[in-house]
């Protein structure tokens, strides 16, 4: 029988309790304070006012489950629009 903890998917056992106990890892595509991209317009990032071609930041050096935790900002104002967890596929890099 699966305990309790292995049916909550890996971000929110994290978020819950810090565990990142993972058996294997690949490489990072992103790391801590680069520039993305959004490359594609999805309802799940849209409704927090983020579509293609904005520009966000990565907060975390590490991702879980292929998302990583990204901060996307007004150009214009300097003003957070959103944060949220953004699928590796879904960005580029745009700087270093």
């Amino acid at each position: 029988m699966k305990e309790e903890s292995e049916n909550i998917p890996n971000w929110e056992r994290f978020k819950a309790t810090g565990d990142l106990t993972k058996d294997s890892f690949k490489p990072q595509k992103f790391l801590e304070y680069d520039l993305v991209e959004l490359t594609v317009e999805k309802e799940k990032y849209a409704k927090f006012g983020v579509h293609k071609g904005m520009r966000g930041v990565v907060m975390e050096n590490y991702c879980i489950d292929s998302e990583y935790y990204v901060i996307f900002t007004d150009e214009s104002t300097a003003e957070d629009i959103a944060d949220l967890c953004v699928y590796e596929d879904d960005l580029i890099l745009i700087n270093r």
